[in-house]
């Protein structure tokens, strides 16, 4: 449960830094 929780986490986050880093860029 715990893991899934905390993969769904880190997915979200890079989909957020590579959102950014595309405004950015």
């Amino acid at each position: 449960m715990f893991l899934v929780l905390s993969q769904q986490l880190v997915i979200s986050f890079c989909n957020k830094l590579s959102y950014y880093g595309s405004i950015f860029d």
